[in-house]
């Protein structure tokens, strides 16, 4: 990995569960922490829905490895103004060095 390819800022959201008085739960995000990685786009989709065309981009993120921040898939990230869902994780070679997520657009 080359460090300098890592120049852009994104905000890693860890879900909190919330329950009310009846138990029932919601979910919100609190930011963890932000952290430069290198943005690839990997596709982009369009999409039919009942107000039209809808444009869905996938990335995968490449960023520092992080011993003490597990991140899994219900976690999510702040990137150009929008928020992503990570649909994956990979720790590159399993050398805790290097840390791949693939992310799609929340809510999409």
């Amino acid at each position: 990995m080359q460090t300098g390819q890592l120049r852009t800022p994104v905000v890693i959201q860890k879900p909190t569960v919330l329950r009310d008085s009846t138990g029932k739960a919601s979910y919100t995000f609190t930011d963890t922490r932000t952290v430069f990685a290198a943005v690839l786009q990997n596709s982009s989709d369009q999409l039919e829905e009942s107000q039209g065309t809808v444009t869905q981009d996938r990335y995968t993120l490449r960023m520092r490895w992080m011993p003490d921040l597990k991140i899994d898939t219900t976690y999510r990230l702040l990137y150009d103004g929008r928020q992503w869902q990570i649909t994956g994780t990979e720790d590159v070679k399993m050398r805790h060095r290097e840390l791949l997520l693939d992310v799609e657009e929340a809510g999409t």
